[in-house]
C-alpha cells in the first residue's frame, strides 16, 4: 500500500518533460502547483476525467462483492 501512495505522489511531481503545452517557469513549490493545477483548463478536465473512472471502479468493485457475499 506504502508504494501505491509513493507511487502517486510522484506522479503529481511537476517535469516539463512531461507538462502540456503552455508556460510553466511560475510553478514552484505546493502553492504554486495547486494554483496551476486548479486554474488549469487540462487539469480540470483529467481530474474529472479521473474522478469519473475512480467512481465507476468503486461501483464495480462493491457490485462484485455484493454478488460474491450471495
Amino acid at each position: 500500500m506504502k508504494r501505491i501512495i509513493l507511487a502517486c505522489l510522484l506522479t503529481t511531481v511537476s517535469a516539463p518533460v512531461m507538462a502540456h503545452p503552455g508556460d510553466h517557469h511560475d510553478v514552484s513549490g505546493w502553492s504554486g502547483t495547486l494554483q496551476h493545477f486548479v486554474e488549469s483548463p487540462f487539469h480540470a478536465a483529467l481530474l474529472a476525467g479521473s474522478l469519473a473512472v475512480g467512481f465507476g471502479l468503486f461501483k464495480v468493485v462493491r457490485n462484485l462483492k455484493r454478488h460474491k457475499a450471495r
